[in-house]
């Protein structure tokens, strides 16, 4: 990213799943030639089973991909394929030690990116692994899901009390929170 003069404030994770049609591929889980590396540095391979499908074919077996992009140029710093059954918390959960020592890579002198991603990332063991257990925090940014005890009642909360204008169109409130044992701000 120095070579190219980027500078990240952002970077996104995301993931998406792929899946294949054809009847050789729905007996049994197929093995697939991806490769991921496991917490011992081992190459294993990704299983190409049945999960959850954005593309409503449960039927299908699939793949998926994890990717981190940054948010000037959009350019990939960091893909990980995974097993087709994998949820995008667990996903997420298995790739924070990647994030962190990518974001270790892209710091702006004392800045460091923030990780962009959505709700799936937000549980409390994440929480905890992002804020507690590392020795470098990563600071986030992500919605939290309304189905959260907590969330719901900060979001109760905001709505009784009213939204402030934040800019011209915008309005919002904002909280001191806490989730997981993790200082936030709610907004």
């Amino acid at each position: 990213m120095e070579k190219l003069g980027y500078k990240p404030d952002f970077i996104y994770l995301d993931s998406t799943s792929f899946h294949l049609h054809g009847d050789k591929y729905n007996e049994e889980p197929v093995r697939v030639s991806i490769t991921g590396k496991t917490e011992a540095n081992k190459k294993e391979p990704v299983k190409m089973v049945q999960g959850y499908s954005r593309a409503a074919h449960t039927e299908l077996p699939q793949v998926m991909m994890q990717m981190i992009v940054e948010n000037q140029a959009g350019i990939s710093l960091f893909m990980k394929p995974q097993n087709g059954n994998i949820n995008d918390s667990d996903g997420f959960a298995k790739s924070l030690n990647e994030v962190e020592s990518l974001l270790k890579s892209l710091k702006n002198g004392v800045k460091s990116p923030y990780l962009v991603c959505d709700a799936a990332l937000y549980t409390a063991e994440n929480l905890k692994d992002i804020y507690v257990t590392r020795e470098n925090r990563i600071k986030f940014i992500t919605r939290a899901p309304s189905k959260i005890k907590e969330v719901e009642g900060k979001i109760k909360q905001a709505n009784a009390e009213g939204f402030e204008p934040i800019r011209e169109q915008y309005s919002g409130r904002m909280y001191d929170f806490s989730y997981a044992d993790v200082p936030q701000k709610f907004w």
